[in-house]
């Protein structure tokens, strides 16, 4: 009698913790994000922001953030960002897609394509649209321009 009430009741408190929880994690997005996947090189592409699903706004398709990682303890991250169409579209011309990260790679960015036809500026917007820049002013190497992806820019 008072052990299944006892059951009953603790199940019914985890099922609306879970549905806060669930709720709650809705409203705040995510701390980690995952890469939306890997080129050659094994630079990680991401698109910042929350899942579609849930309360909270979708992901920023404004930009497309290329994160390098340190080769070693020495050398520095490097995180860069393509913020045009046009250097989207060079990149995903740059892929090889019969490799199985740079397929999965353009598969994810052509499911996010229409996103960044919306957000993303267009190339004739007085960028040039050939280079994207990072906080140091850099050129972006994923979409350097010249569709080879090796960030020299010919």
């Amino acid at each position: 009698g008072d052990l299944d009430a006892m059951r009953l009741r603790k199940d019914d408190l985890r099922k609306r913790l879970d549905d806060d929880f669930a709720t709650l994690a809705g409203r705040v997005g995510r701390l980690r994000q995952e890469p939306i996947g890997l080129d050659r090189d094994r630079r990680e592409y991401m698109v910042l922001g929350g899942p579609p699903d849930g309360q909270q706004p979708l992901a920023d398709a404004a930009r497309l953030l290329v994160r390098k990682r340190a080769a070693d303890k020495d050398s520095v991250e490097e995180w860069r960002c393509c913020v045009s169409l046009k250097e989207v579209d060079v990149l995903m011309a740059s892929l090889r897609t019969a490799g199985e990260r740079e397929f999965h790679l353009h598969k994810a960015l052509t499911a996010l394509r229409p996103r960044f036809e919306l957000e993303m500026a267009p190339a004739d917007n007085g960028t040039d649209g050939a280079h994207a820049m990072n906080v140091t002013g850099d050129s972006c190497e994923a979409c350097d321009g010249d569709g080879d992806g090796d960030g020299d820019g010919d």
